[in-house]
């Protein structure tokens, strides 16, 4: 990982001059990699096993697409609810500006189904809105078109009805363990979503 951030801060001195402002933690506790403002710090989370399982370029693009959530302010003032919608839209309009070849294949990319098809026929339903939806949009734009989709109405709803009867596992880890020096603000900016 220290070899990819050189290479990101010698190459790409836009992405190295965010990342040197980051606070970095390695974690088990998160599946892949995320941001977060805690205590008026920038946290980088990362996965070492995540991360390991990669290239050092698609490690460094992992890492600029982690920049661009502070950069584009998704963690500080520009956020909506549901959160995991937001963070949908999100990693669609940073990952359309990124070189796929420089992402991990389960991220999210707008025009494209996601490598491995879900199987539940909603999320089925949304992955086929997420090919239809064209590249270079602003994330309030895909959300827009996210929220738009009965099939994410309908997801809300029963995420809704889920989190009434139990925690999340990510919001358990910010409660305990490892994840309770994070601030509740980490559930805020949660990790590059897979496309599952």
């Amino acid at each position: 990982m220290d070899a990819s951030l050189i290479g990101l801060s010698l190459h790409e001195p836009f992405y190295g001059h965010i990342i040197r402002h980051f606070s970095k933690v390695e974690t088990a506790a998160i599946p892949t990699a995320g941001v977060a403002v805690s205590n008026d710090a920038f946290m980088l989370y990362w996965n070492p096993l995540f991360l390991g399982a990669y290239s050092s370029r698609v490690q460094q693009g992992i890492m600029k697409h982690e920049a661009l959530h502070l950069a584009f302010q998704h963690c500080t003032t520009r956020k909506y609810e549901p959160h995991w919608v937001w963070n949908m839209a999100t990693d669609l309009a940073i990952n359309g500006s990124l070189s796929h070849d420089e992402l991990p294949h389960i991220g999210l990319f707008p025009g494209r189904k996601p490598l491995k098809e879900p199987v539940e026929p909603r999320a089925k339903a949304i992955a086929e809105l997420i090919a239809t939806l064209p590249v270079g949009l602003a994330s309030e734009e895909y959300y827009s078109k996210l929220m738009s989709s009965p099939d994410v109405q309908e997801a809300i709803k029963e995420s809704e009805e889920f989190q009434r009867r139990s925690l999340r596992p990510w919001a358990r880890w910010m409660t305990t363990g490892s994840g309770a020096t994070a601030t509740s603000r980490m559930a805020r900016c949660r990790p590059m979503s897979a496309a599952s």
